[in-house]
């Protein structure tokens, strides 16, 4: 009887199937467009992340490849069941729950991960030195205290090799671009756990900073293109250290998400945070009162002092400015000129 190479792989999840591929490639058997890498600066040893190119992504065409490759090389149906049986066991060692992403949930956590994976300059992992995690007590990011450099967990610096998406099209994308980052991290599930365990911490100190300090941004209404085109401008050209090129929103509303998330993977003390923030609020104050003024010119004339003070109690008693007064008595008598002239 032959084999059912693709009752193997058929109904799988993306997860499984990269599992497969990596059980494959541990083979030391070829698979074409995957292979896998040795992670660059690790601190473990045999450390290594699934490599898989851009054209074989996606789930139906990495499946076509897996099934060719089980196809080629698993020559009877005893090869392909333990395989399978070795699948099965090693699932439950290697794929993080689904649960312990829950925390995702809430789009403003998972756009400050996928951020923060992306710059790779973030304040657990400086880019191209990484740095390990204290394991006595959670490192509160704006207190500038450095890591102990006995802790075993840290966070791989790849995801720009492994063919996971540079641009996800929306957040459901996004978040499994974050759940395969930990899946293409070939390592004791017990580091995987830490490290998700101590940036779900992280993002609570975010949220208590937030709570304290104000939400960013909070003067920007999300649907605002302009105003949000303007912001992203501002903080591009401010702080300098962002890899801004990783970040290409496709919408307004993606961009106000960004922009949050970014200022958050911003590695800067709690001081220099702050002062941003005031700066670009005072910023945006003058964007708005020079929009408001783009209407108007400047006039200048001469009066009568008693005409002056009249003028002045007509402002104080209607509670409007003096150019507001002068408008709206040249705006009456201009209506009342028009209605006699008729």
């Amino acid at each position: 009887m032959g084999v059912n190479y693709r009752s193997f792989t058929g109904g799988k999840t993306i997860r499984e199937l990269r599992l497969i591929a990596i059980l494959i490639c541990e083979r030391g058997i070829l698979v074409p467009l995957v292979s896998l890498e040795e992670l660059p600066c690790s601190y473990l040893e045999q450390e290594k992340y699934l490599k898989i190119k851009e054209q074989a992504y996606e789930k139906h065409s990495l499946r076509e490849i897996l099934e060719s490759t089980i196809k080629n090389n698993f020559r009877n149906p005893g090869e392909v069941s333990e395989f399978e049986n070795n699948f099965i066991n090693v699932s439950e060692r290697y794929l993080l729950a689904a649960k312990k992403f829950s925390w995702l949930n809430e789009n403003s956590a998972g756009y400050w991960l996928w951020c923060y994976l992306r710059n790779e300059s973030a304040q657990f992992f400086p880019h191209q030195v990484r740095a390990r995690f204290h394991e006595k007590h959670i490192f509160n990011p704006f207190n500038g205290e450095l890591l102990n450099e006995d802790a075993e967990n840290f966070l791989p610096q790849n995801y720009d090799h492994t063919g996971l998406t540079k641009s996800p099209n929306n957040y459901s994308e996004l978040l499994d671009s974050i759940i395969g980052f930990f899946d293409h991290w070939i390592i004791a599930l017990v580091y995987k756990k830490k490290a998700l365990d101590i940036l779900k911490s992280k993002w609570s100190f975010l949220l208590k900073w937030e709570a304290e300090n104000g939400k960013p941004f909070a003067f920007l209404d999300k649907n605002d293109k302009e105003g949000g085109e303007w912001c992203w401008e501002y903080f591009r050209k401010k702080v300098t250290v962002i890899r801004w090129g990783q970040f290409q929103p496709a919408s307004t509303l993606e961009r106000y998400s960004y922009l949050t998330a970014i200022f958050y993977v911003w590695d800067v003390l709690p001081e220099a945070r702050k002062v941003f923030l005031t700066d670009i609020n005072r910023a945006w104050s003058q964007r708005k009162f020079r929009i408001s003024q783009n209407d108007r010119k400047a006039f200048q004339t001469y009066m009568k002092e008693d005409t002056k003070r009249k003028l002045l109690e007509l402002s104080k008693v209607n509670g409007m400015k003096i150019n507001e007064v002068l408008e709206a008595i040249i705006n009456d008598a201009y209506s009342s000129s028009l209605n006699l002239s008729k």
